[in-house]
Formats: C-alpha cells, sequence, structure tokens
C-alpha cells in the first residue's frame, strides 16, 4: 500500500507540474495576443489622427517608436550600469565601445553613475508623458466595446502601458541583466549616456540632490549600507596613506637603521635587469589585465621564485593559499588587505584613484633608489641603511 501510495503522489506531482507548463504557456500566450493587438490600436489610432498630441499622424509614429527606443536605452543601461559598477573594464577591453561606456559611467570616482541615475530618470517621466500623450485616444469610439471595457482600456491608455512596459522597459532590463557587456556595447549607448549626463549638469534636477541630503540629515543616514571596492580603498587611503616613496607591501624599513639589512626574501636571489633584443609589438606577451586570474602553470617553468618561502608567506598575508595555481588578482589583495584593516599599496588602487601610481612606475623608482643606495655603499666613508 505504501508502495501504492508512493506512486500516486509521484503521479499527482507529474501532472501538477504539467499543469503548471501547460498554464504558464497559456499566459505567454495570451500575454502576446493582448499586446501585439495593443500594438495594433495604437498603430491604427495614431494614423488617423485620435492621438491627444497634434502632429501629422507620420511624425508622432515616429515621435512614439523614437521615445519607446530610448526608454529602452535608458532602463537598459541602468541595469548594465549598475551590474557592472565593479567589474573591471579591462576584462572586455577587446569591445571598444563598451569599454568607453563603462569608463564614462563610472567616471569621477563613480559619481557619473549617479549623475546618470538623475538625468536619466527626467527622460523616463519625460517619456512616459509624451507616451501618454500618444496613446490616449478619448475621441476614438468603438460601439461593440462595453462601456467599462471602453473606459479600462482606451481611456486610461491601457495599450500604451504594455506596449511601452514590454519594448520600452522590461525587454532591455532582461537582456541587460544577463548581458550587461553586450548592452553596454550597442551603438547609441554612449549618446544616450552623454545626454542623462548633459542633462543633469544642466542643473534643472539639482533639487534632488538637496532633497535627498536633507533626509539622509533628517533620518541620520549619514554612512552608505554598502560600499565599492572603490569606496573602500579610498576611505582607507585616506585613512593611512602609505609613502609614495616606498610603497612595497609587507617589507618593514627603519629609518633608523644604522646599516644594510638583508631580508629572506626571493629577490635577493633574482636579477630583475636582462638585455632585450628585437622588440616590437608581436613580440611581447600581454599579461592579464587587472582583475583577470591566469594560470601559473601555462608560464611557470623556470621561475624557481614562484616556490621561494618568501612567496608563500606573500601570499599567506595576501590571503592567498599557498598552493599556487592562478596569479593572485589586484582586486582579491585589496579585498583582503581592506577587510584586515592593512594597508593598501598605491600601485594597487583603481587606476581612476588619485593616489594611483602604476607599478611599473613604483618599480622604476625602487630600481633607481636601490642603485643610488649601492653607489653610495660603495664609498667606504658612507654608513649604509635603507635610506
Amino acid at each position: 500500500m505504501a508502495t501504492n501510495g508512493g506512486e500516486v503522489s509521484v503521479i499527482l506531482e507529474k501532472e501538477t507540474i504539467g499543469f503548471m507548463k501547460v498554464f504558464e504557456y497559456i499566459k505567454y500566450v495570451l500575454s502576446t495576443l493582448v499586446t501585439l493587438g495593443f500594438f495594433g490600436l495604437i498603430i491604427y489610432a495614431i494614423s488617423n489622427g485620435y492621438a491627444a498630441l497634434d502632429g501629422h499622424p507620420a511624425l508622432l509614429l515616429i515621435i512614439f517608436f523614437s521615445v519607446v527606443a530610448l526608454l529602452a536605452y535608458l532602463e537598459g543601461l541602468q541595469v548594465a550600469i549598475m551590474a557592472l559598477i565593479d567589474v573591471n573594464r579591462s576584462t572586455f577591453r577587446h569591445l571598444p565601445r563598451a569599454y568607453n561606456n563603462h569608463k564614462l559611467a563610472n567616471a569621477n570616482h563613480g559619481l557619473n553613475v549617479q549623475r546618470f541615475m538623475v538625468g536619466r530618470q527626467f527622460f523616463v517621466v519625460f517619456v512616459v508623458f509624451l507616451g501618454a500623450q500618444l496613446t490616449t485616444y478619448s475621441e476614438l469610439k468603438i460601439d461593440w466595446l462595453p462601456n467599462f471595457l471602453y473606459i479600462l482600456i482606451i481611456q486610461t491608455g491601457m495599450p500604451g502601458v504594455l506596449f511601452v512596459l514590454s519594448f520600452g522597459q522590461l525587454m532591455p532590463q532582461l537582456i541587460a541583466s544577463t548581458h550587461p557587456i553586450t548592452f553596454m556595447n550597442l551603438p547609441g549607448s554612449w549618446a544616450v549616456i552623454h545626454m542623462a549626463l548633459g542633462f543633469e549638469a544642466a542643473g534643472v534636477t539639482h533639487f534632488s540632490w538637496v532633497l535627498s541630503i536633507m533626509t539622509k540629515f533628517v533620518f541620520n543616514l549619514n554612512s552608505p549600507d554598502i560600499q565599492t571596492w572603490t569606496e573602500e580603498v579610498s576611505k582607507l587611503s585616506r585613512r593611512s596613506r602609505v609613502s609614495k616613496r616606498s610603497m612595497v607591501s609587507g617589507v618593514s624599513r627603519s629609518t633608523k637603521a644604522t646599516e644594510f639589512q638583508k631580508f629572506d626574501s626571493f629577490i635577493n636571489d633574482e636579477s630583475f635587469t636582462m638585455n632585450v633584443n628585437n622588440v616590437n609589438e608581436g613580440s611581447l606577451r600581454k599579461c592579464p589585465e587587472n582583475g583577470e586570474a591566469d594560470t601559473i602553470s601555462e608560464h611557470a617553468e623556470g621561475m624557481e621564485w614562484v616556490q621561494h618561502a618568501s612567496v608563500k608567506k606573500a601570499l599567506l598575508s595576501w590571503g592567498q593559499d599557498t598552493q599556487l595555481t592562478k596569479w593572485p588578482t589586484e582586486e582579491s589583495i585589496v579585498r583582503y588587505l581592506t577587510s584586515q584593516g592593512k594597508e593598501v599599496p598605491c600601485y594597487l588602487l583603481p587606476c581612476n584613484h588619485a593616489d594611483y601610481i602604476p607599478a611599473h612606475i613604483v618599480v622604476m623608482e625602487l630600481e633607481r633608489k636601490e642603485a643610488e643606495r649601492v653607489a653610495r655603499c660603495a664609498d667606504p666613508n658612507y654608513q649604509c641603511s635603507y635610506n
């Protein structure tokens, strides 16, 4: 009996799942038919001069499709920008349009994201109100339609609501949520972002900033609920700035040292200068960009320093496993350092940070200072030190 009962339960469960699938398909079909029907009604009404907005039907149709397309860009870009706000754009450098749009949207230490949201919202509201003028037909008469349906569908502008919602808002949002880089790479995205930023810069909507500041003050919202990687690093670097003259994390240098102190590190056994011939653009292998984790096994042959005890010790201080299979990324190191309240070297800061210095510049400066120190130590009358 227990077996029969279990079989019945399984059959009922399968039937329920099948019914839910059929019901779901019915909703897809009905929604599609209603939306397309409303689309046909919009075309018919505008073409026959029933729109509340005066103008030639052809011009009104162009305006209608243009504002819906603009709304689609605004809605999709909002989702794409927020989805990529903490993503390293170097991972899609091969898509110049998306790369430049991401750089523009996140400029000014991320302030452009807020500015885009402010400017974007104006155009969204503008499109909605303009669309209402093109999809509300108070003079359109449909005798066979019951009065309550006429009021619900025609006079409320329901056709425009469903069409604009489907084509101008939900569809681009759903696509951008799964393909934000692709959406950021669409032609015209750069112009739409500039349009939103430009309108915000004009100051028409600046009262929203004043209102938000007042609201935060009233409700004591002093610090953000969440912080991006850039904000975390900026906050930490303001609290304790690392000297720009010696930015090697984990190496302690004493200003009171009176003689050169040797320390255990793989750099004692490595030569950092070499002769390179026939340098051309194709001969230099491009290493992974910031945020990419390349496997060490691909080019670790002959790299004994990877197994050096000091390297493993450094990996532990960066929150990495000593069994190094991939190069640790800049972001992973920074996140670990900030979580531990440690200082962050300037060359690991985001590239748009005011205190950022490229790693190769830091290394060149250290090489120069080391050469000067070695030259001074060659003088028997000079007492060597770290400084």
